[in-house]
């Protein structure tokens, strides 16, 4: 055995030359074993490890000033760093402050503005930064760098970036209050125009104030500008190399040389992990002491029976029970979701158990901390898969199954997704073996291809397994079409594996190997949050609210819909994550991710135009905010004010109406101020739009335009009694637009403004809602035509509804057929009670005319008949031939006495048939 310092006495230097990649220390593991569901996934770039230390880069010295990219034009020869131009040496008093008025002057300068320190202080930060920026592209420039030094360099270059763009920022309010100083102060006079002194010397001071300010937010975004370009530059080289590492040209895995030099190689690593074991065990059992070993048999105990127990309690909280004939899709994907959970949790607690006594006292060296950080990630990434295949295709449970497998099918599916799993992370654990112990390339080459045929061998068995199978007399299997593509782009990168290797390609192999077993993971992973998002928000709000005793439908919906929009909105946002754990591998970084997210947010420029995800949203917060106050003002004004006032239901509407317009007005132009945008620059709008209206939107700016005339001058208002055309009813609405009338059929008419404007329309309670009725009676010519008038009089007046003054008035108004004609016309109070009242006034006169006992007559007609003599002799005539006939009794009618009386029917009609005919 060698010595202990071979591994552990330098901290592992001796053993492993490179530079230490150990993990972060206790709060970074306590971190990642808390957000195990997805820290795990991490796993997915072996390539790319997390935590490692930055690289010392070339000192500051060598990075001569010149190879700064931006310069501060701010700065003359022979100027201090902290002196602006508006101060020269041997000048006093503070920095760009204008220089000293002469004595013999009256008035004296102008105060320095109180944020010319901070100007100052802005600029050199930007010296300082643009010293930081020179040397990290001197060092991106070297040209054996690696992976991990290339993203430590881009590391660098984000706070550079943001602190650029924090300067730029607080400086632009500085350039903005000097030009409104510049304006107040108006521009300069001409050659021969005269100023007061003062006046010249604050405004040279202000321009000198501005080209300074305005030189510090160009070179900030100049600043800024640069090193994201140098940023994308060293992208550039990374997926370079990464491209080139990838699409490296081995031997071939059908090379019996390779699978030689893995055998020779294997003895070797082994004989190295075992001295790392051993040297750590003896190191173990000489550093430890009583309370080490307490801990250390606490965590045992904690661990061998403390987590099982609570393992199985959390599993009994969320027991998927087989009795349930159908669960719901909230119950189903709520378990699952626990399922997975329990899974993970409990081996994540078991490292974090075993860890802290080692790590506490100091008893986990460097290259045993690493080896024990790729084992707990190999764990926990198993875990998450093994629990999503449970909780998804639950092969004992169909009832509570996901995916529309057999129990069959579920079974082999989970086998192999779990057993592709355990060779992933069993190739990941020793891939860290064999970096720690130098174990030779060879047996790495080997290891790779093995675990990728493996991996690709058990996710065949599985795609294959999960294939639908048509039974006999079933109807055709419908596949979705993005399953189907999914399946076809499955199939041909599992064929990749083995031809890649067989074409030496290795590493090729290994990747598409790797990202296949991430992909179905993160796919497990995104169907399983979308169905619980989609089932909470939709399921559980449903019968929240068939449980809720709110009576309003309308609310219910409106509930609804915004659960079905929110539900949308996070399936789309899950799906975007699961999108960037998918293009980890391939050089995207959180910090290119959260760099994307803050220049949305913050705002981006196309052209000349400025962006701003949170300007956007400001100016809809202060939109929603303008409407809501203007609709509860609004109702304010309907429901409290006005109707304590004199003015009529018209005047009331328009009154509310115009008060909504102006705040949906004064919203949206407040809207557009906070969104940047300047509404100077609406009249470009406002002259397309001219266009438009001119040959398509006519009608319509004559509707709006109609109903502005139809709000400010009211011809009608809600409330009147209107004919238009063949419509009439009550107006219900009026809009700018249009105008809706309730029908007394309950039916609503749109009419368009511009037809109430230019046409005729009859409106009953245009003035006042007085009317009139008018009742027509007729009386039997024998009637008294002063006591019809008393009776149609006193019917009127002792009606409540009909008007005193004007009094009710009887008209004698033609001498019918058959009837005096009478007509009764009284006024109303109000026009919609007329068809009550003319009712009233008809069943009161109808009672009163019978107790006088005058008549209604019914219509009379004369009918005359011409040849009446002629008709009555030919009656006569036939009735005396039918007597003679009757009394003859001839033998033939006797005989016939015995036929059937059918025959003496027919007889009969043929004889009255002859006798019509005669007649």
């Amino acid at each position: 055995m060698l010595p202990m310092k071979r591994f552990f006495s330098t901290g592992g230097k001796v053993a492993n030359p490179g530079p230490a990649a150990r993990p972060a220390g206790l709060a970074g593991r306590l971190g990642m074993l808390g957000a195990a569901l997805f820290g795990c996934l991490l796993f997915a770039a072996p390539n790319l490890p997390a935590g490692a230390q930055p690289a010392a880069g070339p000192p500051a010295a060598s990075a001569p000033a010149t190879s700064s990219p931006t310069q501060t034009p701010a700065q003359t020869p022979g100027q201090t760093p902290g002196q602006t131009p508006a101060q020269t040496p041997g000048q006093t008093g503070e920095p760009g402050r204008a220089p000293e008025a002469p004595p013999v002057q009256a008035a004296a300068p102008p105060p320095p503005l109180p944020l010319a320190e901070n100007a100052i202080k802005a600029q050199q930060d930007l010296e300082r930064l643009n010293l930081l920026v020179g040397r990290i592209e001197a060092a991106a420039q070297r040209e054996n760098l690696g992976d991990r030094e290339l993203a430590q360099l881009r590391g660098e270059l984000d706070p550079i970036r943001d602190q650029a763009m924090t300067i730029a920022t607080a400086v632009a309010p500085l350039v903005k209050a000097v030009d409104e100083r510049l304006a107040q102060l108006g521009p300069a006079p001409e050659a021969s125009g005269t100023e007061s002194e003062p006046i010249a010397a604050e405004r040279t001071q202000q321009a000198t104030l501005r080209e300074t300010y305005d030189g510090i937010v160009k070179q900030a975004r100049l600043l800024s500008l640069s090193a994201e370009q140098l940023s994308g530059r060293i992208s550039e080289r990374r997926r370079a190399l990464f491209t080139d590492k990838i699409f490296e040209r081995r031997d071939s895995a059908l090379d019996y040389s390779l699978w030689i030099d893995v055998l020779k190689a294997t003895p070797v690593a082994a004989a190295r992990f075992w001295l790392l074991v051993s040297d750590w065990w003896g190191a173990l059992a000489a550093r430890i002491n009583a309370g080490a070993l307490a801990a250390i048999a606490g965590a045992v105990i904690v661990i061998g029976f403390g987590l099982p127990a609570g393992r199985r309690l959390l599993l009994r909280v969320g027991a998927r029970s087989p009795a349930r004939a159908r669960p719901s899709r909230l119950r189903r994907a709520s378990a699952a979701a626990w399922l997975t959970l329990v899974h993970v949790l409990v081996p994540a607690l078991a490292v974090l158990f075993f860890y802290l006594p080692l790590n506490s006292f100091s008893l986990l060296p460097a290259p045993v901390d690493r080896l024990f950080y790729a084992g707990a990630r190999a764990v926990l990434f198993f875990s998450l898969v093994q629990g999503l295949a449970w909780a998804l295709l639950a092969p004992s449970r169909p009832t509570w199954r996901m995916v529309d497998l057999t129990d069959g099918q579920a079974r082999r599916v989970l086998v192999m997704a779990v057993a592709a799993a355990a060779a992933y992370a069993l190739d990941g654990f020793l891939d860290q073996v064999i970096t720690i112990t130098f174990a030779p390339l060879q047996l790495a080459v080997g290891k790779g291809v093995v675990a990728s045929m493996l991996i690709a061998i058990f996710l065949a068995i599985a795609l294959a397994s999960a294939r639908k199978i048509r039974q006999p007399g079933a109807p055709a299997i419908v596949i979705p079409a993005r399953w189907r593509w999914l399946g076809i782009g499955a199939w041909a990168a599992l064929f990749a594996i083995p031809l890649s290797a067989a074409l030496g390609y290795l590493a090729l192999a290994n990747f598409i190997a790797a990202q296949l077993v991430i992909g179905v993971t993160i796919l497990a992973l995104l169907v399983l949050s979308t169905r619980l998002v989609d089932a909470l928000l939709t399921e559980g709000l449903e019968r929240r609210l068939e449980e809720s005793s709110d009576p309003a439908a309308t609310a219910k919906a409106h509930r609804m819909q915004a659960g079905i929009i929110a539900s949308g909105v996070l399936r789309v946002l899950l799906a975007l994550v699961a999108l960037f754990f998918l293009a980890v591998p391939w050089g995207i970084e959180s910090k290119d991710l959260f760099g994307w997210v803050r220049t949305a947010f913050f705002g981006f420029t196309i052209g000349s135009v400025t962006i701003s995800l949170s300007s956007i949203l400001l100016a809809l917060a202060v939109f929603i905010a303008g409407i809501v106050i203007t609709r509860s003002v609004q109702s304010w004004l309907e429901q409290s004010l006005l109707p304590h006032t004199r003015l009529d239901t018209g005047i009331r509407n328009s009154l509310k109406t115009a008060f909504g317009y102006a705040g949906i007005i004064i919203a949206a132009a407040l809207g557009f101020t906070f969104a940047g945008l300047d509404l100077s620059n609406l009249a470009i709008v406002a002259g397309a739009l001219s266009v438009g209206i001119g040959f398509g939107l006519q009608s319509i700016v004559n509707n709006f335009v109609s109903g502005l005339i139809l709000l400010a001058e009211r011809p009608i208002k809600d409330g009147d009694w209107i004919v238009v055309g063949a419509e009439e009813g009550f107006v219900s609405k009026i809009s700018v637009r249009s105008t809706q009338i309730e029908t007394f059929d309950r039916a609503t008419v749109i009419i368009p403004n511009s037809d109430l404007i230019s046409g005729v329309v009859k409106n009953w309670m245009h003035s006042n809602k007085m009317g009139r009725v008018r009742v027509a009676i007729g009386v039997a010519y024998n009637a008294d035509p002063d006591q019809v008038r008393e009776i149609l009089l006193a019917c009127a007046e002792q009606h409540p509804g009909v008007l005193k003054v004007p009094p009710p008035i009887v008209y004698l108004m033609n001498f019918g057929a058959s009837s005096l004609d009478f007509e009764l016309r009284a006024h109303i109070i109000s026009v919609d009670t007329g068809m009550v009242v003319r009712s009233d006034l008809r069943f009161a006169i109808l009672k009163a005319l019978r107790e006088a006992g005058i008549e209604i007559p019914f219509p009379q007609q004369d009918l005359h008949l011409r040849d009446i003599e002629r008709l009555e002799t030919a009656l006569g005539g036939k009735a005396a031939r039918k007597k003679a006939a009757v009394n003859a009794k001839p033998a033939a009618q006797k005989k016939a006495a015995g036929t059937p009386p059918a025959a003496r029917q027919q007889r009969k009609l043929a004889r009255d048939i002859g006798d019509t005919g005669e007649g």
